[in-house]
């Protein structure tokens, strides 16, 4: 008899257990980008997967500059990365390491929404600035021979209303963090 009590009671147990367990289908972890991902980040705790992707390498003869420029829109939302070397050569390959936006114009790191213009048309407008040290972005590596390029981003866009005085009325801020770009094709033009 006590080991049929004994059975019950884990029946029971078991069943009690099973039945508080929670669905794999029934919640979404939007926490982080998933690495498998070509492109994507997490925009403001939401994790942003873009539908259109771009990434090109352009080397500019007459400048001896070279421009790496990512890309990517979904949902009214774009984001744009631009990296600029200088003294550069004429080939499909790009420097790895850290890249940080600072005082100069070689680092571009951008946030836009849609919005409709005074004619009622929809235009990305962007969304403040990435000031000095609220960016960076991360090479990893570059295949030029398949010519894709894997790395990481995040930035901070800042956008302040002013008074007619000059003075600060509001500041929005939108965090665009754990960026990333995995084997992302991309294409190299000279000009």
């Amino acid at each position: 008899m006590k080991h049929l009590q004994l059975l019950i009671l884990f029946i029971a147990g078991a069943v009690a257990l099973q039945s508080c367990k929670k669905s794999a289908d029934s919640s979404t972890d939007n926490s982080a980008p998933a690495t498998s991902a070509m492109f994507q980040a997490t925009i403001n705790g939401t994790v942003w997967k873009p539908d259109t992707t771009a990434a090109t390498i352009t080397f500019n003869a007459a400048a001896k500059t070279k421009v790496l420029t990512l890309t990517g829109t979904k949902a009214q939302k774009r984001v744009t990365v631009a990296i600029t070397l200088t003294n550069a050569t004429n080939d499909n390959s790009f420097t790895t390491g850290t890249y940080n936006v600072n005082a100069t114009t070689n680092v571009n790191m951008a946030y836009y929404t849609q919005q409709k213009d005074a004619t009622g048309n929809y235009v990305f407008v962007q969304h403040g600035t990435v000031e000095a040290g609220s960016g960076t972005l991360t090479l990893s590596s570059i295949d030029i021979a398949a010519k894709t390029i894997t790395g990481s981003f995040s930035f901070t866009s800042t956008k302040k209303t002013l008074a007619n005085n000059g003075d600060v009325i509001s500041i929005d801020v939108a965090n665009i963090t754990a960026g990333q770009f995995n084997a992302m094709p991309y294409t190299y033009t000279s000009n």
